[in-house]
């Protein structure tokens, strides 16, 4: 419950009761206008009080994840048992998860060419020469 008590928290609750308050004041007020006559002000006088809903739910789900933070999932390498090193992240392609029915032999050639020209600036930046 400190955790809410911090300067940081503090101020985001005096925020959030600033908000609410004022958006209620203006659907208090875009009510009246409604009342005398203004047509647009009634769509206003539902909206504001929407928003501060959306301020109140905004404020509970903070309060609740910094309360009871979610664990991120252990990872497969972890799980393994690595000897305390982590290893460089390898970058992949969806190509496996993506099914393309239409299998275009152009654009299969334009893809291995774009490749081939990225595997070589990645060549010549290895290289200390991306020119």
């Amino acid at each position: 419950m400190r955790r809410l008590l911090t300067p940081k928290w503090l101020a985001l609750h005096a925020l959030t009761v600033l908000l609410v308050l004022s958006f209620c004041f203006l659907a208090y007020w875009q009510f009246r206008r409604g009342e005398a006559g203004n047509a647009r002000s009634w769509g206003y006088a539902f909206q504001w009080p929407a928003f501060a809903i959306f301020v109140v739910y905004m404020w509970i789900r903070m309060v609740r994840e910094e309360l009871h933070p979610v664990e991120d999932a252990p990872r497969a390498d972890d799980a393994a048992g690595s000897a305390g090193t982590d290893p460089l992240p390898v970058a992949t392609i969806g190509a496996a998860a993506y099914d393309d029915e239409d299998d275009d032999p152009e654009l299969d050639a334009e893809l291995a060419e774009y490749n081939r020209y990225l595997a070589d600036l990645n060549e010549r930046a290895s290289r200390g020469g991306a020119r």
